[in-house]
């Protein structure tokens, strides 16, 4: 409960949304974030960086994404079923893969 007297932050559906960051004293935050027209976010971080992201968006767009000490994961789907999963180390070293509706795959590796 917030203490103060007049407080639209505390008010449930003061925005007609529902989002929520918690954030505590030693820089873990969670944010839970729900648009208004169906577009989720829900992420966690830690007070080194490392980094759990998935986001929902409006005609089935799917993002998921991972960070851990420099090392990335991220896969997303779009709109006509296309797919796309990435990825970084902490050498630099990188990968990319991308696949259409129509089925064509493209994998690059650097």
């Amino acid at each position: 409960m917030c203490s103060h007297s007049v407080c639209q932050c505390c008010e449930p559906g003061s925005t007609g949304r529902n989002n929520i960051e918690l954030t505590d004293g030693k820089g873990e935050t969670v944010v839970v974030k729900q648009g208004l027209f169906g577009n989720n976010t829900y992420a966690a971080q830690d007070r080194l960086g490392n980094k759990v992201v998935s986001k929902k968006g409006l005609f089935g767009t799917k993002s998921k994404g991972v960070s851990i000490l420099g090392n990335t994961v991220e896969t997303k789907k779009g709109l006509f079923g296309s797919k796309s999963y990435s990825g970084t180390t902490i050498l630099g070293d990188k990968f990319e893969t991308k696949r259409t509706w129509f089925g064509s795959d493209r994998v690059r590796l650097q």
